[in-house]
């Protein structure tokens, strides 16, 4: 099955060469295509505009409050945990050195939140690339809508991120 934009370049080459007596047959198809592109457009061009204004700043509003939570979440540990072990202070015998070995271990594995964190900031810097791509896809529908054919929009290319050398974590297999 070969795809509309394989039809319609196949189209374009045949129009080239095609002999007279074939070109209204040749129309005809590009008719029928063109009412099938036109229908597909008129079907999907308000998700790139939907994306944009509405469900990209949901993510966003949701990632900072999950980054805030965490957070929030991590200093209210810290604080007990450094309570609990300023209160061994006051603890004589063999528990004490198992509660303040547990109290380190709070510590630890509080360091959850960088990793949280990173991972959070990688989401952030995956849906800005999107952000980039769905604008681009809406400005093409605007520019295939216009009546002016003069200003085609350019996609811009995703570059090469200057700390992937640096990339080594948070690791995903947890």
């Amino acid at each position: 099955m070969t795809t509309m934009l394989e039809t319609i370049s196949k189209i374009r080459e045949n129009a080239k060469h095609v002999e007279a007596e074939k070109k209204d047959v040749l129309m005809n198809s590009v008719i029928r295509l063109t009412e099938k592109v036109v229908n597909a457009f008129s079907e999907v061009k308000d998700i790139p505009e939907n994306l944009e204004k509405n469900i990209l700043p949901q993510i966003e509003t949701q990632l900072k409050a999950a980054e805030k939570r965490t957070e929030n979440a991590v200093d209210e540990i810290m604080n007990a945990a450094e309570n609990a072990l300023s209160a061994t202070a006051n603890v004589e015998g063999p528990g004490k050195a198992e509660i303040e070995k547990s109290i380190n271990a709070i510590f630890e594995a509080s360091c959850f939140q960088d990793l949280m964190a990173q991972h959070l900031n990688e989401v952030k810097l995956l849906l800005k690339r999107f952000e980039t791509d769905v604008t681009f896809i809406k400005d093409s529908i605007e520019y295939l809508e216009s009546a002016n054919m003069t200003s085609k929009p350019v996609r811009v290319q995703q570059e090469e991120r200057s700390d992937q050398h640096l990339l080594n974590g948070p690791a995903l297999d947890f």
